[in-house]
């Protein structure tokens, strides 16, 4: 993964989200530090071990990041890891599944994804 021109970094995940805001349904907070209307890409690396434990591991630290806490433990059998950027590139090794908005929408090899600041004006009655 490259973020905007800085150098690229070797991951080794699960799954990678790309997101504008922090919160999913229900109140819960994956991206903690993600503002909608801040004009950045939010990133998280998202990777889990040991089958069910690390799965609960990992839904244990999005419900404590969303009070406050995130530091993950050593030895834990989840990671989260966050980034921001305007664009980042990505590269796999081997064609993987994409998704938008929980769409399975295909596979792909590389991608590229950007946030255009202030591309999208919304009215509100006051």
């Amino acid at each position: 993964m490259q973020i905007g021109d800085a150098p690229w970094h070797q991951l080794r995940l699960r799954t990678l989200l790309f997101a504008n805001c922090g919160r999913l349904p229900g109140g819960m907070v994956l991206f903690p530090d993600a503002e909608i209307n801040d004009g950045w890409l939010d990133v998280a690396a998202i990777d889990t071990r040991q089958g069910i434990l690390g799965w609960a591991s990992l839904f244990g630290k999005v419900v404590l990041q969303g009070i406050g806490f995130r530091r993950d433990l050593p030895g834990s059998p989840s990671s989260i890891t966050f980034w921001r950027g305007r664009d980042i590139h990505v590269r796999l090794q081997r064609p993987g599944p994409l998704q938008v908005d929980g769409d399975l929408i295909g596979e792909a090899q590389a991608l590229s994804v950007r946030v255009d600041h202030k591309a999208l004006v919304v009215r509100i009655r006051s």
